[in-house]
């Protein structure tokens, strides 16, 4: 989604929280209670001291949350993960009290550890999560995580432990990644203490993330969620992904970056530049949302930004969901897509039934009645596994055609995806998404076509 519909759905989240916690959580004047300031101590110190009780709070009701799980389904170890005496009513307190914490804005998580006014009142957050009876079993993955990044790095500082050691136990919460996780992550940036496994001296590459993981499953005890190997190793990737692209470190920008350096990008900058102001909107799926972990930017966006710096004046509209399918694009943006009064239009949307044909059928349409040009991908992923049997293709034999009367126009990307030497390092350890690499490569492919620089389909040999 765009940078506004990103904001609009932060909004929405925000809202949606805010209602189950209660705004009276979040206000105070931020001096008091446990975790007011000690006038002992140097002000740096306390300021540390604060941001540790922060994530040590934010552990404890992450916990909590995950005492509910266990106590949904049953699954996990009983005593690992038991009410430890507390009433479903405590552990439900301490989760409203947890997601308030990620509600925080960052900025006044930041003046509160600093000691200045703030929002956040320690007396209504923090200080009843510390205080409560709820102990961490050593053989919780966030407990097996800190022992972890402390034999690593015995001299970072604690904070910085505690938090890292914390955003690996919530990102195991595959469910709600979307939501109080990635808002931690914004948070602890706020506050200065985000760091990535490989800033604790773990090399940031999968094959040493799965050898680290083996290690630590063996320590872990059965969770409502997996803790086997693969699972730490996808956590290590997710952790150390999420903090490069919250800090900045790793966005769309810096993959523009890396591709306005390349040759075959470098050529096309004489047309990129004089391109004609005009608009292009991209309706796709979850490999065109700028929001996940997988990617630090997706292909739209990455064309759209070297647009920003090369040639302001060609806009970008990007009406985006994970697992859209033409019915769902139809229904939910076509006529916003409508009012941004496209010059271009991408579509990447699923499509899975003779319905979804019709509802393409109806966008491609209506795009060509303003006079926009309408594309699509024949294919955007490289077959995984290899050996998959061949199975029917109606959307490539017998849609497409279709729709190519009523004036689609197909970008042939599926051979050059299969031909392509890094294939077999495009796919992200979720099995499902894409890595940078494969939406630079992508990008590329799309500018080529935008500037001129390619046609639809590929020049035979």
């Amino acid at each position: 989604m765009g940078k506004i519909g990103v904001r609009a759905h932060r909004t929405g989240v925000c809202m949606a929280l805010s209602a189950l916690v209660g705004l009276s959580l979040l206000t105070g004047c931020g001096h008091g209670g446990r975790a007011g300031k000690d006038p002992g101590k140097p002000e740096a110190a306390e300021a540390a001291r604060r941001r540790g009780q922060f994530a040590q709070a934010a552990t404890i009701g992450a916990h909590a949350y995950h005492i509910q799980l266990h106590r949904k389904d049953g699954k996990g170890d009983a005593e690992a993960f038991g009410p430890q005496g507390l009433s479903d009513e405590e552990i439900d307190r301490l989760v409203k009290l947890y997601t308030a914490l990620a509600l925080i804005r960052p900025a006044e998580a930041a003046d509160w550890a600093d000691g200045k006014p703030s929002r956040l009142d320690p007396s209504k957050i923090i200080d009843p999560l510390l205080g409560s009876r709820l102990k961490l079993d050593e053989r919780l993955p966030v407990s097996v995580a800190r022992r972890f990044f402390t034999a690593k790095a015995p001299d970072a500082p604690p904070e910085q432990r505690l938090a890292l050691a914390n955003l690996v136990q919530v990102c195991f919460e595959n469910d709600r990644e979307s939501k109080v996780p990635q808002r931690m992550f914004r948070v602890y940036e706020g506050l200065g203490v985000l760091r990535g496994p490989a800033d604790f001296g773990v090399p940031d590459d999968n094959t040493r993330f799965l050898e680290e993981g083996t290690k630590l499953a063996a320590e872990t005890c059965q969770a409502p969620y997996a803790t086997d190997a693969k699972a730490w190793q996808l956590q290590l990737r997710k952790v150390q992904n999420l903090s490069l692209i919250h800090r900045g470190i790793a966005t769309e920008k810096t993959l523009a970056t890396e591709l306005l350096a390349t040759g075959e990008v470098k050529t096309l900058l004489p047309r990129i530049r004089t391109m004609p102001a005009q608009h292009i909107v991209v309706i796709g799926h979850s490999y065109t949302v700028n929001a996940g972990w997988t990617t630090p930017g997706v292909f739209n966006y990455i064309v759209e930004e070297i647009f920003k710096r090369e040639n302001p004046s060609v806009a970008f509209k990007h009406l985006t969901t994970g697992g859209l399918r033409a019915t769902k694009a139809r229904d939910l943006f076509l006529a916003k897509a409508l009012l941004f009064k496209p010059n271009r239009v991408l579509l990447c949307v699923g499509m899975g039934s003779e319905e979804d044909c019709e509802a393409m059928n109806e966008m491609v349409l209506a795009f060509r009645k303003v006079g926009a040009e309408v594309t699509t991908f024949d294919r955007m992923v490289h077959t995984i596994p290899r050996d998959r049997p061949p199975r029917p293709r109606p959307y490539l034999d017998t849609w497409l055609p279709k729709l190519a009367q009523a004036g689609l126009v197909t970008i042939e990307l599926g051979q050059l995806l299969d031909a392509h030497p890094e294939k077999d390092t495009f796919l992200s350890l979720d099995g499902s998404h894409m890595r940078g690499n494969y939406h630079k490569f992508v990008a590329a492919e799309w500018l080529k076509y935008l500037v001129g620089a390619r046609g639809a389909r590929l020049a035979a040999d």
